[in-house]
């Protein structure tokens, strides 16, 4: 994975880089603005904290006093 903390590590990463740039773009402008606002939701759900949802999971199974819970019988 190539070091994008400073100017110097971003351009020496450019090259490597630009072909995946430019097909994302590519694939970003073939979406409809329907798709764009769904991608984007996508993303924030995404980069949300996941805490509360494992908790809610953990709680479902039980799997705190009971930790055998999620083994496949």
């Amino acid at each position: 994975m190539p070091c994008l903390l400073s100017k110097e590590c971003q351009k020496q990463a450019w090259p490597s880089h630009r072909p995946d740039c430019r097909k994302s773009q590519e694939l970003w402008r073939m979406l409809s603005d329907e798709e764009r606002e769904l991608w984007n939701d996508l993303q924030s759900w995404a980069a949300r904290p996941r805490e509360p949802l494992y908790h809610g999971i953990l709680a479902a199974f039980d799997l705190g006093r009971h930790p055998q819970a999620n083994e496949i019988h």
